[in-house]
């Protein structure tokens, strides 16, 4: 297979994954639902979950030497199922933790699912996505091992620059995006800071020189968190606030 019809799988299983979850999510939460990260119908898990097992399972051990191209269905099921089971906690667990830091944004959570991990990965799905990589080795890479090559040359690298400027267009739509909305959170979050400092201030000059102390302490404690946060916690804010008013009460009694 060529660079070009691998990208060109990559963009058909991308959309063929997202017509999936959205489905699936639908109908489970009886409303639609738009699944995936991106503006365009693609979830490029799906995608480099896909492409793996052809590159694994078929053109890797067919280029060595290891397999012929009939004895794909050769390879043992608990191998696939291993690999793929293993890989794909892997690969949806990186993929969890990377849009989380970039973006501060989560896209699922198996929290509610049993044995997770940090709620990205879940037993359930990753015995799901091994059983479904049996599927795609034993039926999906045959096929796609059979017809490669019978697309033209030309028509295949067309697609492909076709898909690659189509996936790039929308992908740099997606983060533009998320950024504009990161950044609007985080001034949102000084003009709060700023409320919350003239507050205290105010609160600090009309309390005694202990209050005062107390006040300039918490201050301190709060900018560290602040600087040493990488991610907005929005139950911090109400916490803290709540927090702060119980005190501002005390203080009050004090005075």
């Amino acid at each position: 297979m060529t660079i070009s019809e691998f990208f060109n799988c990559f963009c058909i299983f991308s959309f063929i994954g997202w017509i999936y979850e959205c489905t699936y999510c639908s109908v489970k939460e009886k409303h639609w639902a738009n699944r995936g990260f991106m503006f365009g119908p693609l979830c490029p898990i799906y995608g480099v979950g896909t492409i793996s097992c052809i590159f694994l399972f078929g053109v890797l051990p067919i280029h060595m030497g290891w397999l012929e191209r009939g004895e794909i269905e050769t390879i043992p099921m608990w191998i696939i199922f291993l690999i793929c089971s293993i890989g794909s906690a892997i690969l949806e667990y990186a993929t969890s933790y990377v849009l989380e830091r970039i973006f501060h944004a989560v896209w699922w959570d198996y929290s509610d699912m049993p044995l997770h991990l940090n709620g990205r990965i879940c037993l359930p799905a990753s015995v799901g996505f091994g059983v479904a990589g049996i599927l795609v080795t034993r039926f999906l890479v045959p096929f796609v091992l059979g017809h490669s090559g019978m697309t033209p040359a030309n028509l295949s690298q067309f697609l492909a620059l076709l898909f690659m400027f189509i996936f790039g267009g929308d992908m740099a739509l997606t983060v533009a995006s998320l950024s504009s909305f990161i950044e609007k959170m985080e001034g949102a979050q000084e003009i709060f800071d700023e409320k919350m400092e003239d507050g205290f201030q105010v609160l600090a000059t009309k309390l005694n020189f202990r209050d005062r102390y107390h006040i300039r302490n918490m201050l301190i404690f709060r900018g560290r968190r602040q600087k040493n946060a990488k991610a907005m916690d929005p139950g911090y804010y109400k916490r803290f606030r709540a927090w702060m008013g119980k005190h501002e009460i005390e203080f009050k009694r004090k005075k």
